[in-house]
């Protein structure tokens, strides 16, 4: 199954990546991501 254009793992692993380098917390990050490929 895919969202919005990414498929769970390719999502799961940007999210991961970007709240590695910026020590934010997930959530946040999904929540961006999201709206950047909305």
């Amino acid at each position: 199954m895919s969202c919005y254009g990414l498929t769970e793992r390719e999502a799961f692993m940007r999210i991961h990546r970007r709240s590695g380098d910026s020590r934010r917390p997930m959530r946040e990050v999904a929540e961006e991501i999201l709206r950047e490929v909305a």
